[in-house]
């Protein structure tokens, strides 16, 4: 009898706990955006829980939209290339005003948007600003989605 009291009161207990909402994962969304040529137009979803979503544009291998699964390694590997270039907030180098003036035109570009704790963080890439000054974060920034398995949505 005593065991039954001592168990009734630990429910009683537990159902005044209040439940923590398991706090939503880190997402990352690649976008391309076009250029004057045949350059890749795809955008790319993936969250730390491992689930991706690809969204085929135009010169890639497959249009529209497909779901598929990255593994936590493969997923870390992308967050830490893209890591080093993420601002607080928003960074944008995309107008020639934003490049010093340094500007080639149809180039293509990037957009990267960081989401964690219903915070956004977005860079905003052209890859005719600046290229110069810019190259070794437009290179990284391109290279990036070499880490997860796209050869069947993508041309490398």
């Amino acid at each position: 009898m005593r065991r039954m009291g001592l168990l009734m009161m630990g429910l009683a207990l537990a159902g005044c706990a209040s439940l923590q909402k398991r706090p939503e994962p880190l997402a990352i969304t690649y976008e391309t955006t076009p250029c004057l040529g045949s350059c890749a137009v795809y955008r790319l979803g993936v969250n730390a829980d491992g689930i991706a979503v690809w969204e085929g544009g135009e010169h890639v291998k497959l249009v529209g939209q497909r779901m598929f699964v990255v593994s936590p390694a493969e997923f870390e590997r992308f967050r830490a290339a893209l890591e080093p270039y993420r601002p607080e907030g928003v960074r944008s180098l995309a107008t020639p005003g934003e490049c010093n003036d340094r500007w080639t035109s149809d180039a293509p570009g990037v957009i990267v948007s960081w989401t964690e704790d219903k915070q956004t963080d977005r860079l905003v890439i052209n890859y005719g600003c600046d290229l110069e000054m810019n190259r070794a974060m437009f290179q990284a920034l391109a290279d990036a989605p070499d880490v997860l398995p796209l050869d069947i949505y993508l041309d490398r």
